[in-house]
């Protein structure tokens, strides 16, 4: 594997942590309005699924790009003891 350069490392950890920070606002917005779910409009209750859809794509965008930069790395996620851990792989 080639190795990678510092600029796209860097690329890739900002991507990373766009992505996680876009994924914490949509999910904190999300938990907010399910906070007061009783009482949500029909229309709010749309923008509650559309909030969640959202906040599914935003998690999967920070699980690949998270893969992505572990790549590039050449890392792999692995537990304490040294197994490999499969639960933080996208592609499992």
């Amino acid at each position: 594997m080639r190795k990678s350069s510092p600029a796209r490392l860097r690329r890739l950890q900002r991507k990373c942590t766009r992505a996680l920070r876009l994924h914490a606002d949509l999910a904190a917005a999300a938990c907010e309005m399910l906070f007061k779910a009783k009482n949500l409009s029909p229309a709010e209750r749309s923008i509650l699924k559309k909030f969640t859809r959202e906040e599914f794509a935003a998690l999967t965008a920070y699980q690949q790009a998270k893969t992505q930069l572990a790549h590039a790395l050449s890392l792999e996620p692995v537990m304490a003891d040294g197994r490999k851990c499969d639960v933080l792989s996208v592609n499992t």
